[in-house]
């Protein structure tokens, strides 16, 4: 298992290793102070609690929100099967928009702010 965020990414297929850079930068721009940790075997960005996360899989990059469902209106790209977390799925680095990724961290930091840690029951 990975020891840091930066390990994990360099085990990455390269275009995923490219996407994965561009998310972490477009994520630590939107909030700075967000903590980045190895938890549940993939990269986590923290602030009050879980806020986003990326993992690779053979096809695909899964970048997702604990707490998505509350942002879908945001970028409906963002699919859920639950009440909670919502992801999307990338199959190539074009379909990245920095802009959309800023604004969905902002939100969801927003969220963990005033809801607070979303793993823990309320």
């Amino acid at each position: 298992m990975p020891g840091s965020v930066d390990d994990y990414m360099a085990a990455l297929p390269d275009w995923q290793r490219r996407l994965a850079n561009e998310l972490v930068e477009s994520v630590m721009q939107a909030a700075p102070s967000l903590a980045q940790a190895i938890k549940w075997g993939q990269p986590v960005f923290e602030s009050n609690g879980p806020v986003c996360y990326f993992k690779g899989h053979k096809n695909h990059l899964t970048f997702g929100f604990w707490r998505g469902a509350a942002l879908m209106e945001i970028d409906d790209r963002l699919e859920t099967s639950g009440e909670k977390m919502a992801h999307m799925k990338f199959t190539d680095e074009s379909k990245l928009v920095k802009s959309k990724i800023k604004k969905l961290v902002k939100a969801a930091v927003e969220l963990n702010r005033t809801l607070g840690n979303p793993t823990k029951s309320r």
